[in-house]
């Protein structure tokens, strides 16, 4: 069933190497995945349920400067959801935020895909 005692089963550690690949971003299949999952819960969350108070940073409490980050998930979040003057207003790093996450998306589920075809014809089990 699990193996040695005191180690955990074969699927438990594959799903913990999973996760840390996932987190790690450090793979084309983690990249692909977390990227594309950004965009995806962005584009599926309704804007009216996102918090639009003006936007409050630690740094800029503490620091008394407000970070280029300040407001992009807001801002992408109204850009893909067709509000161009919205997302403007938030924070206008989006408009470049947006088009290298759908780059970095696709580049990388490419890379995965060539991985997994490649795996796949030279008979190595694929991860």
């Amino acid at each position: 069933m699990g193996g040695a005692v005191g180690q955990p089963p074969k699927l438990l550690r594959r799903i913990g190497t999973f996760l840390l690949e996932i987190l790690s971003f450090g793979s084309a299949r983690a990249r692909a995945i977390n990227f594309g999952g950004i965009l995806l819960i962005l584009t599926l969350w309704p804007t009216d349920w996102l918090h639009y108070m003006p936007v409050r940073s630690v740094w800029e409490n503490v620091f008394g400067f407000r970070p280029y980050s300040s407001g992009m998930m807001r801002a992408l979040s109204r850009l893909l959801h067709g509000d161009v003057e919205g997302a403007w207003d938030f924070n206008k790093l989006a408009f470049i935020a947006l088009p290298l996450m759908v780059w970095l998306c696709v580049a990388n589920g490419y890379r995965w895909f060539q991985q997994t075809r490649t795996l796949r014809t030279s008979g190595a089990p694929t991860p």
